[in-house]
C-alpha cells in the first residue's frame, strides 16, 4: 500500500471520548504522549472539550502507537479516533489557531462525523477510527478503513485480562516468560489469552499499518 502526495502532508488526530468525567485521566496521558512523541508532533495532543482532543502530526512513523497506547492506558474507556490526512498551511509552534488552515483537521472532523453517525445507527459495521486523506489516495483509504473496522472487531473480543496482558507484552518486548513474571502467572496463562485474542494476528496488522502510515513523512 502506497500513498500518493503532490504537496506536504500532516495527519490530523480527533478523539472523541465515550464517557464522560474521565478528563483528568485523558490529560495526564495526553501529557505523556506529547513527551514520547515529540519529535512527531506538529501541535501536541490538547483537550478541546471534556470529551474531545486533537493534535498535528508531521510524520506517521508513530501514529498506531499513539493510538493503541493511548486507549490500553484509558482502557475500558472508549475512543474514537477522526484521522485527517492533508495539507496544513503556514504552521507556527507558537500559534495555537492552526485548525482553520488546515485541510488535515477538516478532514479528520469529516471522519469523526462518518465514525459518530454510524455508532447511532444500529444495524450497522461500526469502527472506531476513520481515515480521510486528500490526494490521489482513494484506494490506499479504502483499503485501511475496511482493516480498522476489523482491528476495532477483533479488540471488541477481548477481555480485560486480554488487554493487560497484550498492553505489558508489547511494552517490554521481553518475551511470554518475562510478561508472566510481571503480572504473577504463569507462562502457559499468557500463551493462552494471547493465542485466544489471536494476538499474532493483531501484531502482524499493526506492523503493516505502520508501514503504510510510515510513509508519510
Amino acid at each position: 500500500m502506497f500513498f500518493f502526495f503532490y504537496f506536504e502532508p500532516y495527519i490530523a488526530i480527533l478523539g472523541n471520548v465515550q464517557e464522560k468525567g474521565v478528563h483528568k485521566e485523558i490529560y495526564r496521558e495526553l501529557q505523556r504522549l506529547n513527551r514520547k512523541y515529540s519529535n512527531d508532533f506538529t501541535k501536541p495532543l490538547k483537550m478541546i472539550q471534556e470529551d474531545e482532543f486533537h493534535g498535528l502530526l508531521h510524520c506517521g512513523n508513530h501514529l498506531m502507537e499513539i493510538l493503541m497506547e493511548l486507549e490500553e492506558a484509558l482502557y475500558p474507556i472508549s475512543i474514537i479516533w477522526g484521522i485527517g490526512i492533508g495539507k496544513s498551511s503556514q504552521i507556527s509552534r507558537k500559534t495555537d489557531l492552526w485548525e482553520a488552515d488546515s485541510q488535515a483537521f477538516q478532514n479528520a472532523q469529516k471522519a469523526m462525523e462518518y465514525l459518530q453517525e454510524k455508532q447511532m445507527k444500529s444495524a450497522t459495521a461500526k469502527s472506531h477510527y476513520r481515515i480521510v486523506c486528500d490526494g490521489d489516495n482513494e484506494a490506499v483509504t479504502r483499503t485501511l478503513n475496511m482493516s480498522l473496522l476489523l482491528l476495532t472487531s477483533m479488540k471488541r473480543k477481548w477481555s480485560k485480562r486480554q488487554h493487560e496482558i497484550i498492553k505489558d507484552y508489547m511494552e517490554f518486548h521481553g518475551g511470554q516468560t518475562a510478561c508472566a513474571k510481571r503480572l504473577g502467572i504463569t507462562q502457559s496463562s499468557v500463551q493462552k489469552r494471547l493465542a485466544g485474542a489471536d494476538f499474532y494476528t493483531y501484531e502482524e496488522i499493526m506492523k503493516n499499518f505502520s508501514e503504510a502510515f510510515g510513509q508519510i513523512q
